[in-house]
């Protein structure tokens, strides 16, 4: 006799661009990541303030210590107010 159970669990995968996003974070170092935030704040657009929300978000939660996101964090939030 086989020993049967189910388990039910709903899996949530990350979106491809966060998913991307993750894989390169891992390979590349974190300065390389705030310069391309930085950029996409001084470009300006919507689009490109959510992008690099994202990245700064990313890089804070590898590295809460990481003090150069937190001003970035804060002139992306002058920029969209």
């Amino acid at each position: 006799m086989l020993a049967k159970q189910t388990v039910v669990r709903t899996i949530e995968w990350p979106s491809y661009d966060v998913w991307l996003l993750q894989r390169e974070m891992a390979a590349k170092p974190p300065e390389e990541f705030l310069a391309k935030a930085v950029g996409l704040i001084d470009n300006g657009d919507g689009d490109a303030l959510r992008i690099a929300r994202q990245i700064l978000e990313r890089l804070l939660q590898r590295n809460s210590k990481f003090e150069p996101a937190y001003v970035e964090l804060a002139r992306l939030a002058m920029q969209s107010n």
